[in-house]
């Protein structure tokens, strides 16, 4: 059943998170997060530690620069939006996400700033615009479609800070059948005291 929550601090947030597999941490089951791997992720949601990133200049800048970012999509393209300040889980699956913002009346806002050289060696452009973006973002939004019900998400990337690109994503059956498969294999994994193998190059420093 899909639940819809608000949360009343951060701490609260982060607490709804631990319970489930979000849509940013969903590319771990398939081996393509960039941050973190199915290894770690299973040992911190069997033990309940919620992962917190250092951020980085081209975070902190980034969420600084969301709420302008978003706003000026909006007007150019004239989009009614809002901020999306709820937590939307399926309890059933335990799989959740948060929204950047949702364009009314059935859309997904999402925002994304990057450099020059980190758009052109990771976003795909076609003769229309963006055709593939890195695939952890990819999970990301399919996940945020499966679990929101909404019918479309736009991404909006701000690239070196002038200029915008966006990419369009409708659901994709396939794609959420196989998140389902992996969410579920994640959590009876758990149950069963199973965990991955690690990949010890990269989970060395956690081990």
């Amino acid at each position: 059943m899909i639940q819809t929550i608000i949360p009343t601090d951060k701490n609260h947030w982060l607490a709804m998170r631990r319970e489930v597999i979000t849509s940013t941490e969903v590319a771990c089951l398939f081996d393509l997060s960039p941050w973190l791997s199915h290894f770690e992720l299973w040992h911190r949601k069997r033990d309940k530690i919620e992962v917190e990133f250092e951020p980085n200049d081209r975070v902190t800048w980034g969420l600084r620069l969301e709420k302008s970012v978003a706003e000026g999509v909006a007007e150019d393209q004239k989009w009614e939006i809002r901020k999306a300040d709820e937590f939307i889980y399926d309890d059933a699956i335990r799989l959740g996400c948060s929204l950047d913002y949702m364009i009314d009346p059935d859309g997904i806002l999402e925002i994304k700033c990057t450099d020059f050289l980190q758009f052109r060696d990771k976003w795909v452009m076609g003769d229309s615009g963006v055709t593939d973006m890195p695939l952890h973002i990819e999970c990301q939004v399919q996940t945020q479609l499966l679990v929101s019900g909404r019918k479309f998400v736009w991404v909006a990337v701000l690239v070196s800070g002038n200029k915008i690109e966006l990419v369009k994503r409708l659901p994709d059956p396939e794609i959420h059948s196989a998140i389902k498969n992996r969410v579920d294999l994640f959590w009876k994994s758990i149950e069963q005291n199973e965990p991955p193998t690690p990949n010890f190059e990269r989970d060395a420093k956690f081990i």
